[in-house]
Order: structure tokens, then C-alpha cells, then sequence
């Protein structure tokens, strides 16, 4: 099938770890034909695909791309670290483009001076559930949030918030029956609001929001780009953005109670604007 693009030059992919497409980089090696994976997200110290490799061919691997397009300069240091004078499969600093051109093109049509910034407005990215790491995709954290917040409401006779929950894309259809279930009653409380790729753009959700969690998704630092406080919990979550994390960037919510959520969401962030950007230029 290649052979058949006599001027084909590069290939850009997405991750290197599944078979169809580490057959695309094989065959395209034979060829001479440069890959290169195009990154979501940060490659973390303990990223099993990227990092700790400390033997490499010296050739390289057939089926690994030759380069790794990465968004920030964490992600580079975490992939050479076990590996730093390696020849092939090396890091390479891209960037990531998506939310310089949705600024640019998009985000005008939004006014966001006219959000009620009084009203705190908690986007949840949700994640599939994944054997013991996500048994329970939405933590119970947020359902008693919501349910003190219905009471503070019914108080003041006005609604001083709102939880967005953004479904993961490979699986609209069951996390919403999942939500239902989980939910129950509450599912169609006044206080939550559904998105999804079916509806919206995440970045449009990111534009209404000011507080943002997630488990350990590379939304946690999308948000960041936005000027959103960004929290992440779990254990998963610290070992991701421990960096992040040590400079204030992102928070771990360390025992994920609506207690420490709503310390969290009163309390002023102090970002460290250099270190985040690191991770996407």
C-alpha cells in the first residue's frame, strides 16, 4: 500500500503500541519512510510505552516510530532519562497546536466576561473504567458535592453552582447508562449538565468552566492552557503530575472528599505560569 505514494516522505501516527499500527511503521521502515508519533497528553516517569527504557537496539526497534512528537519538554526529559544518548526513537519538542488554533479560530464566538463568575462551575472529565485502577468512574466526592451544594441553593434561593460531567468519547452511550445508574435521582438534578464529543467541543466546556478534575486524563493539563484550576486524584493521578503537582500547577486531591474539594475551590492558586508551559512548548 505505501509503495504505491512514490513521494511519501513521513508519517505521522497515533500511539506506537498497537499492532496495526506498529505493522504501518514496520512496513514503512522498509521503505525508508520516517514515522513519527504524535502525542496526547504527558509521557510521565512511569509511562511503561515511553519511559525507563534502557536498552534499545542498535538499530532500534522495527516496530517503534522514529520519533515522538511531544508537547512539552517533561515529557522528553521522562522518555530519555533511563536512555539519554539513545540514536532512534528519539523525543522530539512539537508542541501541541489544537488549542492555539481553537483560540485563534474559534474561541472568539464565546463571550466569557459574561459568565457568572460567582458561580463556581466544575467541569469532571470522565474516564472509562479500567479493571482495579477505575472501578468506580465517578467518585463518590462529587455526589456529595452536589448534594451540599443542593442544600446551599435551596438556602439562598439561588444556584451558586454547577457540575459539567464530559464523558470519554470511546463510550458515550454506556457511561451514560452508567451515570443514570450511578446517579439515580440525582441524575437529573439542576445542578449537573451532560457534554460529550455528540454535543460540543471540549474546549468549549473548558471556556465555560473555572474549576476542573479529573483522575489522571490529560485534560488536567489542557485546562491549565485556559487558566482553569486544574485538581487530579488517585494515586495514578500524584504519579503522573507529581511535577506539576511539587510546583503548584495542578492539585492532587489527596483523600478526594467533597470536604477537601470545597477547601480546594475557596482556596486562591498561586501558578507557576513557566512551569506549566513546559508541558506544551
Amino acid at each position: 500500500f505505501l509503495q504505491k505514494f512514490a513521494s511519501l516522505q513521513k508519517i505521522f501516527l497515533p500511539s506506537w503500541y498497537f499492532p496495526d499500527t506498529m505493522g504501518i511503521i514496520a512496513a514503512a521502515k522498509e521503505l525508508n519512510i520516517s514515522t513519527i508519533e504524535v502525542q496526547h497528553g504527558k509521557q510521565g516517569k512511569f509511562q511503561a510505552a515511553y519511559s525507563g527504557w534502557n536498552f534499545l537496539p542498535d538499530k532500534g526497534f522495527l516496530n517503534m516510530p522514529d520519533n515522538f512528537w511531544c508537547w512539552g519538554r517533561k515529557s522528553i526529559d521522562n522518555i530519555l532519562r533511563a536512555s539519554p544518548n539513545r540514536k532512534f526513537h528519539k523525543p522530539l519538542l512539537g508542541g501541541y497546536a489544537w488549542p492555539i488554533w481553537y483560540k485563534t479560530y474559534i474561541q472568539n464566538k464565546f463571550n466569557r466576561d459574561q459568565i457568572n463568575k460567582s458561580k463556581v462551575k466544575l467541569l469532571f472529565t470522565m474516564q472509562p473504567s479500567m479493571g482495579t485502577t477505575i472501578n468506580e468512574q465517578l467518585p463518590n466526592s462529587l455526589l456529595n458535592l452536589v448534594k451540599y451544594y443542593e442544600l446551599e441553593s435551596d438556602k439562598l434561593s439561588e444556584e451558586i453552582f454547577e457540575l459539567k460531567i464530559r464523558i470519554h468519547p470511546a463510550r458515550i452511550n454506556e457511561d451514560y447508562a452508567y451515570l443514570k445508574k450511578r446517579l439515580g435521582e440525582l441524575f437529573y438534578s439542576k445542578l449537573i449538565s451532560y457534554s460529550s464529543k455528540s454535543n460540543c467541543s471540549f474546549y468549549d466546556d473548558l471556556l465555560w468552566a473555572n474549576h476542573h478534575i479529573t483522575f489522571y486524563s490529560s485534560c488536567a493539563l489542557e485546562a491549565l492552557i485556559f487558566g482553569i484550576k486544574s485538581a487530579v486524584y488517585g494515586d495514578e493521578g500524584y504519579k503522573i503530575y507529581e511535577e506539576e503537582i511539587k510546583d503548584k500547577s495542578i492539585t492532587h486531591l489527596n483523600n478526594n472528599t467533597h470536604e477537601e474539594i470545597l477547601c480546594w475551590i475557596g482556596k486562591e492558586t498561586i501558578r507557576n505560569k513557566k512551569s506549566y508551559q513546559d508541558n506544551f512548548e
